[in-house]
């Protein structure tokens, strides 16, 4: 009789422990929220134009909704408007303390050989929960790409010789 307890005890501790697991994973899977927000999507360029080889800085606001530094995974394409044709940039790691903050990015290089046209920058944060992954994505605005001046050619300047003088 002794060990029937026992037994029932235990399987209503397990039973317990598995409701208890259930619920847990139920709540972070539907209910958790990505630490990161982003305020100002599409995030507006500093710059109304920019050549080939310039850095397009965007300006961002963001919020860390946690209550210690947080990091996230950026990856970050230049997209041709006009064309539809992707650049793919490098992905950037980036740190985000708490609380929200306005920062300028600068972390988006136009390739030296992207044709002059409208583009904008896209991307997708991967924020890391408690169980799950978060993917964020954004934008910016549109930009101009604008063709770089040709670069003149030297200039000749033809110096006349001193003139001797003959006796």
């Amino acid at each position: 009789m002794n060990s029937q307890k026992v037994s029932n005890g235990i399987a209503i501790s397990l039973v317990a422990g598995m409701f208890l697991t259930v619920a847990i994973l139920f709540y972070f899977w539907f209910f958790e929220k990505p630490f990161l927000e982003f305020k100002n999507i599409p995030f507006p360029p500093k710059l109304a134009q920019v050549l080939p080889g310039e850095i397009v800085p965007l300006s961002i606001e963001r919020c860390n909704n946690d209550k210690q530094p947080r990091n996230y995974l950026s990856t970050h394409s230049l997209l041709n408007v006009e064309t539809g044709q992707p650049i793919l940039l490098p992905d950037v790691k980036v740190m985000i303390e708490p609380g929200c903050t306005t920062a300028t990015s600068l972390l988006n290089r136009v390739p030296p050989e992207a044709p002059p046209g409208k583009y904008l920058v896209f991307g997708t944060a991967e924020v890391h929960g408690t169980i799950r992954d978060f993917y964020i994505d954004w934008r910016s605005e549109e930009f101009l790409v604008i063709a770089k001046p040709p670069i003149a050619p030297p200039m000749m300047v033809v110096v006349p010789a001193p003139q001797r003088k003959v006796k």
